[in-house]
C-alpha cells in the first residue's frame, strides 16, 4: 500500500516518508544541482536585463579591455574557489569576490566561434566536500566576456552637421551639457527659446547652443521642439533688480521679459554669480539687502555685448544655497537662502529630508550572496531617522516603503519639505575596469560648494578605524545637484565585498553608521554657530 502511494508522489516527498517509516537517517543523501553549488550575481548576461548569469556558458559584453571582477556566492563556505586557476577565498557566509587582470585572463581557443578579437574567457571551478559520505562535488563554469570600445560607433553619428536652427524648451527637466559627450552644465526653464548653429548625430540627435566667449553648450533634441518659425529673441534689457527680505530668504527680483538661458555659480567663499545670456545693462539702480545677514551687496557687471551678470557678496556663515526660476510674467527671481541660527543642540530646529536611494523596480547594485541595495538603502535609513529625530532634528524621509521614485520627485519632496539639509543615502558600486580591491568602505559625495563642510564631517564621523573611507568626492549627481540646502549623497560601503555586504545585512551596523553620520552633523553645525556668533558681534560693531 504504501509503495502504491509513493508512485504519486514527488521524488522527494517520497525519500522523507521512506525515511520516516523504515530507512536509516544517514542514508538519504539531498544536494543541490551543480548549477546551484556556485552562482554568480554579477556581471549579469547580457541582454537579459538584471537577470543572473546561466549555468551555462554566457556571453557578456564589458566595457572594460583590460580587467574584468566578478562576484557571487557558493552552497558551501568551506569548498574550494578556483578562478582562471587561482585560489578565491571565500567569506564564512558563502561570498566570493574576484578580480581578473589583464595578464590573467585566459584567450579564447582558437575553433571558438567567439575568436578571434577583443574576446577572453574566465573559467570558474569549485568543489565541496559538505555532506559527509560522498564524493566531492565538483562543477565548472566558463564564461565569456567581448570587450567593447569606440570602434562599435557608425562613424555618421559622431558628424557635426551645421544647421542654424531655432529651439524651444519643452521638458521640465532640460539639460545643458558643457560638451558631447559632456557633463550637465545648465538647466534651462521650459519655454526658452536657443539658437543652435548645427548638430551631431543620427539616431540621438544633439545640438550646438554658442554661449558667449567662445562657450558652447548642447541639448538632446527631445528636450527641444524644433521650430523654424520661432522669431528670434532680442537682446534682455535689464534696467534694474529689486531686492527684498523674507525671513530667510532675500529675494532678487529682476525684469527680464523674455525667458533666457541663464546660470548660478558659486565662484568664490564670499561671492554668488548670476549669468544671464542675451541681455544687456541698462541697470540704473539696485535696491539693497539691508536687513539680510546672508548678503552683504549686490552689483552688476556686462561681461560683454550680451552677458549680463549680478554678483552678491555674501557672508559665507550666514549663506545656505540659493533658488531659481522664472513666474508667469517671465521675470527671474533669484532666492539667496540665509543659513538657520544654531542653537545650543545644534540639530533641534533643523530639517532633514532623508532619501534611501532607489527602491521598488530600481534595485540598483546587489552584493554577492543577493542583498540588494535598495534594501540596505532602506535598512539605513530607519536607522539614519531614529538617531537624528532623537537628537532634535525634524525627519521626512523620501520613502519608507520598497517603491519606486523619480529623482526629480526625491528632489521636489525635498523642497516642499523647506529642507534644510538633503542626505541621500547608498551602498556603492563600480564600474568595470576597476581593481575592487583599491576602493572599500564609505564615502561622501557632493556637488554645491556650500555642502563641502558637511560632506566632509559626515566622512569624518563614518570612515574612523573601524570602517574604511573611500574618500569626499565632488560629482555632478542628480541628488548632490540641488542648490537650496546642503545636499550630500552618502556611500555607506560597497555591496560588492563580502565581508562588507555581511554588515549591511545587520541593524546594529545600520545603527552605527546613523550615529557616526548624526555625530559628523552635530560637529558641523557646532562649528557653524561659532562663526556666526563671531559674525553677530561684527556686525553690531558696524
Amino acid at each position: 500500500m504504501v509503495n502504491a502511494t509513493l508512485r504519486w508522489l514527488p521524488p522527494l516527498f517520497a525519500a522523507l516518508i521512506l525515511v520516516g517509516c523504515s530507512a536509516p537517517k544517514q542514508t538519504v543523501r539531498i544536494f543541490p544541482p551543480d548549477d546551484q553549488l556556485v552562482t554568480v550575481i554579477y556581471p549579469r548576461e547580457a541582454g537579459e536585463g538584471n537577470t543572473f548569469l546561466s549555468p551555462a556558458d554566457s556571453i557578456l559584453i564589458q566595457t572594460a579591455p583590460d580587467s574584468l571582477f566578478l562576484f557571487g556566492h557558493v552552497e558551501d563556505a568551506n569548498g574550494r574557489l578556483e578562478i582562471n586557476g587561482r585560489d578565491i577565498p571565500i567569506h564564512p557566509e558563502g561570498g566570493w569576490l574576484a578580480w581578473v587582470a589583464r595578464g590573467n585572463v585566459l584567450p579564447l581557443p582558437t575553433d571558438s566561434p567567439y575568436h578571434p578579437g577583443n574576446k577572453s574567457t574566465v573559467s570558474i571551478k569549485y568543489e565541496t566536500a559538505k555532506y559527509p559520505g560522498q564524493e566531492v562535488h565538483r562543477t565548472s563554469r566558463r564564461i565569456h566576456f567581448i570587450t567593447t570600445g569606440p570602434q562599435g560607433i557608425n562613424p555618421m553619428e559622431l558628424e557635426f552637421h551645421p544647421q542654424e536652427m531655432r529651439l524651444k524648451v519643452t521638458s521640465d527637466n532640460a539639460k545643458l551639457r558643457c560638451g558631447n559627450p559632456g557633463t550637465y552644465d545648465m538647466f534651462p526653464a521650459p519655454g526658452t527659446i536657443l539658437i543652435a548653429d548645427g548638430y551631431q548625430g543620427l539616431t540621438t540627435k544633439r545640438w550646438r547652443i554658442p554661449l558667449s566667449m567662445g562657450q558652447v553648450g548642447w541639448i538632446d533634441d527631445d528636450m527641444v521642439t524644433v521650430d523654424a518659425s520661432l522669431l528670434i529673441p532680442d537682446d534682455a534689457l535689464i534696467t534694474k533688480a529689486m531686492c527684498e527680505v523674507d525671513g530667510r530668504n532675500t529675494r532678487v527680483n529682476i525684469p527680464v521679459g523674455q525667458r533666457k538661458l541663464y546660470r548660478v555659480d558659486r565662484v568664490d567663499e564670499d561671492r554668488l554669480d548670476l549669468t544671464i545670456y542675451g541681455a544687456v545693462s541698462q541697470t540704473d539702480i539696485i535696491l539693497q539687502p539691508t536687513e539680510s545677514r546672508a548678503v552683504d551687496e549686490i552689483r552688476w557687471s556686462q561681461v560683454d555685448s550680451t552677458t549680463y551678470r549680478l554678483t552678491a557678496y555674501i557672508r559665507p556663515e550666514w549663506f545656505w544655497g540659493w533658488d531659481d526660476g522664472y513666474d508667469d510674467e517671465d521675470n527671474l527671481t533669484w532666492k539667496i537662502i540665509e543659513a538657520p541660527e544654531i542653537g545650543k543642540k545644534p540639530l533641534e530646529g533643523i530639517t532633514i529630508v532623508t532619501d534611501p536611494g532607489h527602491g521598488g523596480s530600481q534595485f540598483s547594485a546587489i552584493g554577492p550572496t543577493g542583498l540588494m541595495e535598495k534594501d540596505a538603502n532602506q535598512m539605513l535609513g530607519e536607522q539614519v531617522n531614529a538617531t537624528l529625530r532623537a537628537s532634535g532634528a525634524t525627519v521626512f524621509p523620501t520613502r519608507t516603503k520598497d517603491v519606486t521614485l523619480g529623482l526629480i520627485e526625491r528632489i521636489d519632496f525635498a523642497k516642499h519639505h523647506n529642507a534644510d539639509i538633503l542626505i541621500s543615502l547608498h551602498h556603492n558600486a563600480l564600474p568595470q575596469g576597476i581593481n575592487p580591491a583599491l576602493h572599500k568602505g564609505a564615502s561622501v559625495h557632493y556637488y554645491q560648494r556650500h555642502s563641502l563642510d558637511a560632506a566632509e564631517a559626515i566622512y569624518r564621523g563614518i570612515s574612523d578605524s573601524e570602517w574604511h573611507g573611500d574618500g569626499v568626492r565632488y560629482q555632478d549627481l542628480a541628488m548632490t545637484r540641488p542648490s537650496f540646502c546642503p545636499a550630500v549623497l552618502v556611500e555607506a560601503g560597497f555591496m560588492l565585498h563580502p565581508n562588507e555586504e555581511v554588515q549591511f545585512k545587520k541593524p546594529e551596523h545600520h545603527a552605527w553608521i546613523a550615529s557616526m553620520l548624526t555625530s559628523g552633523l552635530e560637529q558641523y553645525l557646532e562649528d557653524l554657530r561659532e562663526r556666526q556668533q563671531e559674525s553677530l558681534e561684527g556686525l553690531r560693531v558696524r
